[in-house]
């Protein structure tokens, strides 16, 4: 007795029905055979955590950040290379023997720079001692005096920031703020490490879009003492 054979309907798949496709999207379509000897990789097999601490451990030990830069402002300098004060002048032979320290101790910290207004001024007055001078700061990079530096520098004296006979040390701040430098270091008390006059720069800075660097004595940027 012969078994019924279904329809024919039921024996072979529609033509509309989708076939299934030769290559999931989720697997390549290509994978090169393994060498002979090491054994085939799982496939997608995530990194291993160890890897990623070390990776993580690499970027943490790279300290990409330049060394800040130092403006040395002409006062600096000149207390750097004068003769040792008398003890008649307690306070100038005081900031002699910061300006020493500090030299000897911290220019190794930071990227010292000056500008071509401190290499004009030093050349003033005593020749030997000008020799000096110029000496100290001969391998030191030079900022130069922009056309924004002078800008910024005439505003300062045209809004009475400063006195119209202080265009130097307005043209030190303005160097310093142009080239973006991290500090300036003078003894100039007066006009340019006054906290009177640059809480009245800084606003003038922020108006222009410009940030106003860290103006400081040397004995504010001795840093600290290991000393108890």
């Amino acid at each position: 007795m012969s078994i019924p054979q279904p329809p024919r309907h039921f024996r072979q798949p529609p033509r509309h029905f989708p076939r299934r496709p030769r290559h999931s999207p989720h697997r390549p379509r290509y994978m090169p055979p393994p060498e002979e000897g090491v054994p085939r990789p799982p496939r997608y097999l995530p990194q291993p955590p160890e890897r990623l601490h070390k990776v993580v451990e690499v970027h943490a030990a790279v300290d990409y950040r330049a060394m800040p830069r130092v403006y040395l402002e002409t006062s600096f300098v000149s207390y750097l290379t004068a003769a040792p004060r008398a003890s008649r002048d307690p306070i100038a032979a005081a900031h002699q023997q910061i300006t020493i320290d500090w030299w000897s101790r911290r220019r190794a910290d930071f990227e010292l720079v000056v500008s071509q207004l401190v290499t004009d001024e030093i050349q003033q007055g005593n020749p030997t001692a000008s020799e000096g001078r110029i000496e100290a700061i001969a391998s030191l990079p030079r900022l130069q005096i922009t056309d924004p530096a002078v800008a910024l520098a005439r505003t300062i004296l045209a809004r009475g920031l400063l006195p119209q006979r202080a265009l130097p040390d307005a043209l030190h701040i303005a160097v310093a703020t142009v080239h973006q430098v991290d500090y300036l270091l003078t003894w100039n008390c007066k006009h340019i490490a006054n906290v009177e006059v640059l809480s009245r720069i800084a606003p003038l800075c922020d108006e222009l879009d410009l940030t106003l660097p860290i103006i400081c004595t040397p004995e504010e940027l001795l840093g600290v003492s290991d000393d108890q």
